[in-house]
C-alpha cells in the first residue's frame, strides 16, 4: 500500500493480490485527531499558540528532578512523601 498527502487529501493505493487491480482510496481528516497530513502542523500551531498567548513574557527557568527508580513507585502513591521531598528540594 502506498500512501500520498498534500494539503487536503491523504490517499492510500492498494493493490488486489490475486488479480493485481489497484484502487485509489481518498481520506478526508475533517478535523480527526489521526490524521498524518494534519498532526505535524497542528502540533506546531498549539506550541506556538501556548508559547505566544500562555507563557507570561517574564523569564522562566525549568526545573527538572530526577528519581532513582527505586523511589518513582513510592512517590507517585504516596502524597505525603513527594510532598516532604519536593519541599527538602525547594530548600
Amino acid at each position: 500500500m502506498q500512501t500520498s498527502k498534500s494539503v487536503n487529501v491523504v490517499f492510500a493505493r492498494a493493490r488486489c493480490g490475486d488479480c493485481g487491480d489497484d484502487c485509489v482510496i481518498a481520506f478526508s481528516c475533517n478535523g480527526r485527531r489521526d490524521c498524518p497530513a494534519c498532526n505535524p502542523r497542528r502540533m506546531a500551531e498549539t506550541a506556538a499558540h501556548r508559547a505566544a498567548h500562555l507563557l507570561p513574557r517574564v523569564p522562566v527557568r525549568p526545573w527538572v528532578l530526577s528519581v532513582p527508580k527505586r523511589l518513582r513507585y513510592p512517590l507517585q502513591h504516596d502524597r505525603e512523601a513527594l510532598n516532604g521531598t519536593l519541599r527538602m528540594v525547594l530548600q
